[in-house]
């Protein structure tokens, strides 16, 4: 059965991801973020119903004072088409982007097929970033604290093994955490993002960012390829920074968290507009938070 887009949407905001199984699996977590979660998906629909020529055509909101918004490209869950389909993609337009991977999924056989550590490191001597997202992808709030270090610690061990470096980015599976689990990300970590937007309407404003409630734009099947440029245009104009949540890049969705390619590209090609007009720049997460040290450094703060 397919949902009607809008609900679609809505459970997103509040958290639904891939299960344990692969399968699309129910939430965890509402509590106070209820309200917020609803207004999201209310601004969701809203920015699909734009049309994909109308942004495209809008007028570029110029960066003042020499300082431009910011989009990061994120993908969770370690797919295949991540290297397949997204990296060769971006590289053509000379974009990076960040990977959440679980490791343990890294090099695993069967469907949906998964990356191998032979793409994860070519896709990181590229200029990605390769964050974690756990080693078997739980929801951190089910766990004690001993079982939850064990799965930060040995992701973050199983990365700069295959890789070379430790991650310094977390994405904590299905969006799904708690305060004691932020605790400890931050013990390991330099940063979390969250698996959709917060009251800002999913734009990060770097004068006020906790770096641990990153919020992100969280993309589906049902999301028009216009919602994401005029997010893009949005985020050009207030100088936000802009964080996109993609999983699979395929030809043929099949899912909700499946992604068209042909969308895709008409995603891309909007960045990339406003990218060389200098109104965006497109960096990995760590690389904006670092442009954001540089920023606080310069006033003095």
């Amino acid at each position: 059965m397919r949902f009607p887009s809008f609900f679609i949407l809505l459970a997103s905001c509040f958290g639904t991801a891939f299960g344990r199984n692969g399968s699309l699996d129910s939430v965890s977590a509402f509590g106070t973020r209820a309200t917020r979660a609803v207004g999201s998906a209310l601004r969701l629909v809203a920015m699909a119903a734009a049309g994909i020529l109308a942004a495209a055509n809008a007028e570029p909101a110029r960066a003042e004072s020499g300082r431009a918004g910011i989009v990061t490209f994120t993908f969770d869950d370690g797919f295949q088409t991540q290297y397949s389909v997204a990296f060769p993609l971006l590289g053509e337009r000379g974009m990076v982007g960040t990977l959440y991977i679980p490791s343990g999924f890294i090099d695993s056989k069967g469907a949906p097929s998964r990356l191998t550590w032979d793409e994860v490191r070519e896709i990181s001597s590229a200029g990605w970033e390769i964050g974690s997202h756990t080693v078997s992808h739980p929801h951190l709030s089910d766990l004690s604290i001993e079982a939850a270090r064990r799965e930060l610690d040995e992701s973050k061990h199983d990365i700069a093994r295959r890789i070379g470096h430790a991650p310094v980015s977390f994405s904590p599976p299905f969006g799904d955490y708690n305060d004691a689990m932020l605790a400890e990300i931050s013990k390991d970590y330099q940063s979390s993002v969250l698996a959709s937007g917060d009251q800002s309407g999913f734009a990060n404003d770097p004068r006020a960012l906790n770096r641990f409630l990153i919020a992100r734009f969280a993309v589906q099947d049902s999301t028009a390829p216009s919602a994401l440029c005029d997010a893009t245009i949005a985020a050009a104009k207030h100088k936000s920074w802009l964080v996109f949540e993609f999983h699979n890049v395929v030809d043929q969705t099949s899912g909700d968290f499946d992604y068209r390619r042909s969308e895709f590209e008409k995603v891309l090609d909007c960045v990339a507009k406003l990218r060389d007009d200098g109104s965006i720049r497109v960096l990995t997460t760590s690389g904006a938070l670092q442009e954001f040290r540089k920023l606080t450094a310069d006033k003095g703060n």
